[in-house]
């Protein structure tokens, strides 16, 4: 068997991570001044506190010693409210993280979609569903490591954004195309043209947007 080769033009510069990076990065940086609003909120809020015979501080009844005073104080009103501030502070963190890389990934995908700027001769600027533009930009999603379902208790909310193949969990890998291509390796900042041997998968799966034609 003859085997036959042609001059591949190259993938494409995409760059969807760098562009995913600098978005996220803007979407946080509003975030934290949105979220320090937020806290100076929260904190000037009154939590009132009961003055009853529980919060009081008191004089214990009955003396140890007849030398010195006991006296307590029952702080476990204090911490609830206390808790109910940083409950709400956490919570406003967490809406603001999910809002700015929901934004992020948003925007990136957007940006991805909307112009093409294939190396190929044929139909260069060319789209179809399912395209690699497509299948990369559809790939980016941020996801929270922690806290998890599994629950645990650490003091920081961490997320983890990139691109997700198939059975990616937590860790972003990079999706793959169809003929088992990392393609953010090689779209991140693109490949010259190469020698490539031309196989049947080839014919069995041409470019998406060319199938258009068929």
């Amino acid at each position: 068997m003859v085997r036959q080769e042609f001059l591949h033009p190259g993938f494409p510069v995409i760059g969807a991570i760098e562009k995913f990076r600098k978005n996220t990065e803007y979407a946080l940086a509003e975030a934290r001044g949105e979220f320090a609003a937020e806290v100076n909120r929260i904190e000037g809020k009154s939590y009132p506190i009961a003055h009853t015979g529980r919060t009081a501080i008191k004089m214990r009844k009955k003396q140890d010693s007849p030398l010195g005073m006991q006296m307590y104080f029952d702080k476990s009103a204090v911490t609830s409210a206390m808790s109910d501030i940083a409950e709400e502070i956490r919570r406003a963190g967490r809406d603001a993280m999910d809002n700015a890389l929901e934004e992020a990934t948003y925007k990136t995908i957007r940006t991805i979609k909307q112009r093409r700027a294939f190396k190929s001769r044929k139909d260069p600027s060319g789209s179809a569903p399912g395209d690699l533009y497509d299948t990369i930009a559809d790939s980016l999603d941020a996801r929270q490591t922690w806290p998890t379902f599994r629950g645990g208790d650490n003091q920081f909310m961490s997320y983890v954004a990139g691109s997700f193949d198939i059975d990616d969990g937590d860790i972003a890998t990079g999706v793959t195309g169809s003929r088992g291509v990392n393609l953010i390796e090689i779209t991140e900042t693109g490949t010259s043209p190469f020698a490539a041997e031309l196989v049947q998968n080839v014919f069995r799966h041409p470019a998406k947007r060319h199938m258009k034609e068929a």
